[in-house]
């Protein structure tokens, strides 16, 4: 019979020890105990040590925000959290009654664990989208790798995430850079973890307007290339970059390459997390609109110097009522041309 005990010992450390007792008979035939005693301090030790990492695993595996799931060669679903319940929907006892693409996610092949999964080789990774129950569309990847019990045991352990996230951020440098190209359009993000962030803005596709490649460009601007008439406008836009203010400025700037260029660039500031700031910085090439404003601007003032030298009376009514007149229509009229505007 063994009996485990602790004790102290002389100097005050806590020992365990392993007692066996077994019945003898002494030279005289007498009933004797014998008693071994065993010291299993380091064993005892070890095995708790290995006991409380068992149990910090267990803990780690239910509560870990990743999806996790141990499967069999049968594949029965042995274990799973609250994690991968979340992401895969509906659970099932075992693959062969899941869905193609959770079979697929998990390296389920044709009612077996993929060739290729081998205790000892690398883990697999796969990726796959499984049909929720209300609807949707869950995008996500697995690995996978393939282990051994303590008993001989053949093990699958896959750990699961999401790849919505990454998926919609694809998407969104996709569409930016599509922007970017097609638009001339150069965007920074100062970020204080990072510094400033700029996007790369790709080279203009063939028979792209000019201004589609302008961004690049004209993405950094020194105080040197910016026309004297607009270096009020471009300091108050470096004062807003520096003191992380919004401001929307517009200035020209005669660049070595590309000549005279209007440049309209808008600083926003944000907040990625609590306690970091963020400024994005968004230049655009408005060489054509603001050509187009002054042309606009130009004509307007012929036609004002037409209007007020023309010798033919003129006058532009709204609503019954006379807005605007000339001399010429006054000289006719008899009214002056404040007394026009008053008439009914």
């Amino acid at each position: 019979m063994l009996i485990e005990g602790r004790l102290i010992d002389a100097s005050g450390r806590e020992r365990w020890y392993r007692l066996a007792r077994q019945r003898v008979a002494g030279d005289r035939g007498q009933p004797l105990q014998l008693a071994l005693l065993q010291d299993c301090t380091d064993e005892k030790l070890a095995r708790d040590a290995a006991l409380r990492s068992v149990h910090e695993l267990e803990q780690w595996f239910d509560f870990s925000p990743v999806g996790m799931v141990l499967f069999d060669e049968a594949g029965l679903l042995v274990r799973c959290n609250a994690a991968f319940e979340s992401l895969a929907g509906q659970v099932p006892v075992t693959l062969g009654e899941a869905g193609v693409g959770l079979q697929q996610l998990l390296g389920w092949r044709q009612g077996a664990p993929h060739a290729a999964l081998q205790p000892g080789a690398p883990a697999l990774q796969w990726q796959a989208a499984l049909s929720l129950p209300e609807g949707r569309t869950q995008r996500l990847s697995a690995v996978v790798r393939a282990f051994h019990t303590a008993l001989g045991q053949r093990r699958y352990m896959a750990v699961v995430g999401d790849r919505s996230a990454e998926e919609e951020r694809d998407l969104a440098r996709l569409e930016l850079g599509a922007m970017m190209d097609t638009a001339g359009v150069g965007i920074a993000t100062f970020a204080e973890s990072r510094g400033w962030v700029r996007s790369a803005v790709p080279g203009p596709a063939a028979g792209a307007a000019p201004s589609a490649g302008a961004a690049s460009a004209l993405h950094a601007i020194k105080r040197e290339l910016v026309e004297p008439a607009s270096l009020p406008d471009y300091e108050r836009l470096q004062q807003a970059l520096r003191s992380g203010e919004r401001a929307e400025v517009r200035y020209a700037v005669r660049h070595p390459a590309l000549g005279l260029r209007w440049l309209l660039t808008r600083v926003e500031p944000g907040q990625l997390s609590p306690g970091q700031r963020t400024t994005s910085v968004v230049t655009l090439d408005v060489t054509e609109q603001q050509l187009a404003r002054q042309r606009n601007v130009q004509l307007l003032g012929e036609r004002d110097l037409m209007f007020s030298l023309s010798e033919v009376g003129i006058a532009y009514l709204r609503d019954g009522r006379i807005v605007r007149a000339n001399d010429a229509m006054a000289e006719l009229t008899g009214y002056s041309v404040a007394e026009l505007a008053q008439l009914e």
